[in-house]
């Protein structure tokens, strides 16, 4: 294992360890009990070989029986310590998990979207579910019975030569061999269960996207070539699960020998011993039983270990959560400069880029004016959301400037900016609730608002307040989405409002009532659209034409037609296609 690997792993193991800290109490406790326990288990050997030696042998049956009495009474002690021991451990282990899911999650919350693009949702659950499980297993099954079985080995190892140096030093250097050789083994298990998270995640990733795109892969006939890929994923995962359990066997193997010679070892030089007089024979059954004893933690430490390592990977992964970039937090505004906004935008010759070395703006200039309602459009992948995006500063630009009221956007504070910008997305999310919640989105200070003027033209499906969606609105076309998309802004009363592409699922009377409606509601805001319909935009005060990032037209809608550039392209052909479909006659074959 690299050195890197090395470090990395003992900062894991430390950071997580640190988190145990925050809870001294519990911890405290847990520890004292597992040290009782462990000690009573430790001296129930050497009792025994003291029993033998004087009150067995010698044949006194009072010393005996007062002995047993001893040893039961050490078993209670034990019983009661190792319950108190589990229930503690597994209070600040419930503890410790509980705070952590609560950071994670709060954590992915306030990531960047510029990273949360670049993350898959399956990977960000795998991290939140499968791998905090794991850190569960590695705190109960690893960390806490790895302390205890350490415990037992070191509280083992000093009665062993206490009883006697010589045979104590002969078995403890078969298993101090042991112990190197299985650090030795062990060092590969870290990098072969990082492989298994890893996996794991993808396996989870490739689960969620065609689980939620299972019917395009019916309508194309996928299903053949989806399940040979799940199963080409699932066998390297199961591959990567085995070299793990390789590992496991070969020390179980070598376990087993060390305990064999130490025992042959016990027996010939003990025995020896004994029949000299060296020592007493309770003694050498004393030693056969640590011996055995040792053989049990070690053994289950190494078979922890194999948790453990699992869970330390896991933890890596969350605590990895912790170096990905999140929004900076920034100091609230005083109270009377959260007003409204007036409404006038500006682009000051901006560049920006997902990628600094491709740019998809390219030195943006424009104006928009307070109440003015303007429209971007231009081909697909023009740079047109992208401009949304920025003006919401879900990413920073990378030269020139974007104002609002005269102020750069990064002078406001991002929930203050965004809380007085409404956006009608085009892809809705809705969540598991009521229709009155996805629009107000549990905002008590938010009322749900009424349209029936686009209402009456729906669907028959209930839009009340009170009515429960199917899951995250399964049961929605996506223009009935669209149309909570536009409840949920027009509830929030924005200064400005950013359309983004919102009637592209409508049918063209649809389009035509939202439309009316959002200049009803927005009479006296500034409205942006972003729009392949060019039909919807016809009156707005200024229309900008994108393409490859740059704006090659703007105007009224009447001045880019005398133009006769690109848009006067888009727009005829977008009106030659409407009239071939009214010309088209229904077709039922």
């Amino acid at each position: 294992m690299s050195s890197a690997a090395s470090t990395s792993k003992t900062s894991t193991a430390l950071r997580f360890f640190a988190l145990t800290l925050l809870y001294p109490r519990a911890l405290a406790v847990a520890l004292t009990f597992t040290i009782v326990a462990t000690a009573a288990t430790v001296v129930g050997p050497r009792l025994l070989g003291y029993v033998i030696d004087v009150a067995i042998l010698p044949r006194d049956a009072r010393l005996l029986a007062q002995l047993v009495f001893l040893y039961f009474a050490l078993e209670i002690v034990r019983a009661v310590a190792t319950g108190f021991h589990s229930y503690y451990f597994q209070v600040l282990g419930q503890k410790l998990l509980q705070d952590l899911r609560v950071r994670v999650f709060d954590r992915i919350l306030r990531l960047t979207v510029s990273h949360l693009d670049k993350t898959s949702s399956g990977a960000l659950n795998t991290r939140l579910v499968n791998d905090i499980g794991a850190l569960s297993v590695l705190f109960n099954a690893g960390f806490v019975r790895i302390i205890e079985r350490v415990l037992t080995v070191a509280f083992i190892v000093a009665s062993i030569l206490a009883l006697n140096i010589k045979l104590g030093l002969i078995c403890l250097s078969l298993f101090a061999l042991y112990m190197v050789f299985a650090a030795y083994i062990s060092g590969s298990l870290y990098g072969a269960f990082q492989d298994v998270r890893i996996f794991l995640s993808d396996l989870n990733s490739f689960l969620v996207e065609n689980v939620g795109g299972i019917k395009t892969i019916h309508l194309f006939n996928r299903e053949r070539r989806q399940s040979e890929l799940f199963s080409a994923l699932s066998t390297r995962l199961a591959n990567a699960r085995l070299r793990p359990s390789l590992i496991f066997a070969s020390l179980h193997c070598a376990m087993t020998l060390v305990v064999g010679l130490s025992m042959l070892t016990l027996i010939l030089l003990g025995g020896r011993m004994v029949e000299q007089g060296e020592i007493q024979v309770g003694v050498l059954v004393a030693l056969i039983s640590y011996v055995l004893w040792l053989f049990w933690p070690i053994m289950q430490i190494v078979n922890e270990w194999n948790s453990f390592l699992g869970g330390m990977a896991a933890a890596e992964r969350i605590f990895e959560i912790f170096e990905w970039p999140t929004e900076p937090v920034e100091a609230e505004r005083a109270s009377d400069a959260r007003q409204r906004l007036k409404g006038s935008v500006r682009f000051e010759n901006v560049w920006f880029g997902y990628d600094p070395l491709q740019p998809v703006l390219k030195g943006i200039s424009f104006e928009v004016q307070a109440g003015q309602k303007v429209a971007i459009c231009g081909p697909t992948g023009s740079g047109k959301s992208t401009m949304l995006s920025l003006l919401q500063r879900f990413y920073e630009i990378d030269r020139g400037q974007i104002l609002i009221d005269g102020n750069s956007v990064r002078n406001l504070e991002r929930s203050y900016l965004r809380s007085r910008l409404g956006v009608v997305q085009q892809d809705v999310f809705l969540f598991s609730g009521s229709v009155s919640d996805n629009v107000t989105l549990w905002n008590p200070q938010l009322s749900f608002p009424r349209s029936d003027a686009l209402l009456s033209q729906l669907s028959t499906k209930q839009f009340e307040p009170s009515s429960l969606l199917a899951e995250r609105g399964a049961n929605l076309s996506m223009g009935e989405r669209q149309y909570l998309a536009f409840l949920r802004t027009l509830a929030k009363a924005p200064d400005i409002w950013l359309v983004d592409e919102a009637t592209s699922y409508l049918d063209p009377t649809l389009d035509k009532s939202l439309m009316m409606e959002l200049q009803r509601a927005a009479q006296d805001r500034t409205v942006i659209t972003v729009a392949h319909r060019l039909t919807s935009i016809t009156n707005s005060d200024l229309i900008l034409v994108l393409h490859e990032g740059e704006i090659v037209e703007r105007g009224r809608h009447e001045e880019l037609l005398k133009l006769d550039g690109l848009y006067a392209k888009m727009y005829r052909l977008q009106a030659a296609l409407s009239e071939t479909k009214a010309e088209q006659p229904t077709s039922y074959v």
